[in-house]
């Protein structure tokens, strides 16, 4: 079984409140108020996010770089050197790191899937950094083989990156499934690579269905695991 990370085994809506906290730390430092400073970073980083998605998710930059940029630019419209951008950016990613949490329903998932005898994969997009330091959070030692595309050069939905997935699971892409969230990256990505793929939409936006599920609570009903 091959499983997305983000929004499927992770759930990523602590990220405001991590940038929030970073900034509560930050502000009196650079003279304003934690919602003030947490408002321009994340303009920033949107922007910024807009032209480096991909150089992240390939490898080509890594957490400490980009968000480092970031506050390099926010430290040039307040006249403060731009060597602290560093040391910032790493108390900025601490508290992103520490906003990372499993989904409720994650570790149960796992167990049955486990006990019914499956060999587990992770397929994500990301960096090394901020993938490997959520998949910790799992448990690194309940996946047979991790694959993060900043590791590979390569990101979903090429089908090559499941391929590497199920090259060390030694599995057929007939005989697996690839569980994901996102419609391009997950489902297509899989069957590209001749994998069963299953949506699973934590937001309940697409209708249930054999192919859908809204919680991993779902994904064992349409398993039977």
């Amino acid at each position: 079984m091959l499983l997305d990370l983000d929004d499927t085994l992770i759930d990523g809506a602590g990220l405001a409140a991590g940038t929030l906290a970073a900034c509560r730390t930050l502000a009196a430092e650079l003279g304003t108020e934690p919602t003030d400073l947490a408002a321009d970073v994340s303009a920033v980083f949107a922007r910024l996010w807009a032209v480096h998605e991909q150089d992240w998710i390939l490898g080509r930059i890594d957490d400490l770089e980009l968000t480092s940029a970031v506050w390099a630019e926010l430290l040039a419209t307040r006249d403060r050197p731009a060597a602290d951008a560093t040391r910032l950016a790493g108390v900025h990613l601490a508290a992103l790191h520490s906003s990372y949490s499993a989904f409720s329903d994650v570790a149960s998932f796992l167990d049955a899937a486990q006990d019914a005898g499956l060999a587990l994969a992770v397929v994500t997009n990301g960096s090394t950094i901020a993938q490997r330091a959520k998949i910790d959070l799992i448990g690194r030692e309940r996946f047979a083989s991790i694959v993060v595309s900043a590791e590979h050069g390569i990101a979903k939905p090429d089908a090559a990156l499941f391929r590497i997935a199920l090259d060390e699971l030694g599995v057929a892409s007939a005989a697996a499934i690839h569980i994901g969230d996102h419609p391009v990256n997950d489902v297509e990505g899989a069957q590209r690579a001749g994998i069963r793929a299953l949506l699973l939409d934590r937001a309940g936006a697409t209708p249930l269905g054999p192919v859908v599920a809204h919680d991993l609570g779902g994904v064992r009903a349409l398993l039977g695991i």
